[in-house]
């Protein structure tokens, strides 16, 4: 073991310590930004259909068409 990419003193230990700390830092930015583009994207246009287009079919709705004939 051993060879260039460890730390001098930290050996594969040091080295895996630093590679968790950076997974952690990639899972913190990732939870931040996307909170923040939900929070955005309820706000400016909204997460869900009103319930009257889920009612009347949210093909019929949108796209001003029936999916399926009934």
């Amino acid at each position: 073991l051993g060879g260039s990419g460890y730390p001098v003193t930290g050996g594969p230990l040091g080295q895996l310590a630093v590679q968790l700390g950076g997974v952690a830092a990639v899972i913190a930015w990732s939870d931040v930004i996307s909170i923040a583009l939900v929070w955005i994207t309820r706000r400016l246009v909204g997460l869900r259909a009103r319930d009257e287009e889920i009612d009347d079919g949210l093909d019929l709705t949108y796209h001003g068409e029936r999916a399926f004939n009934p």
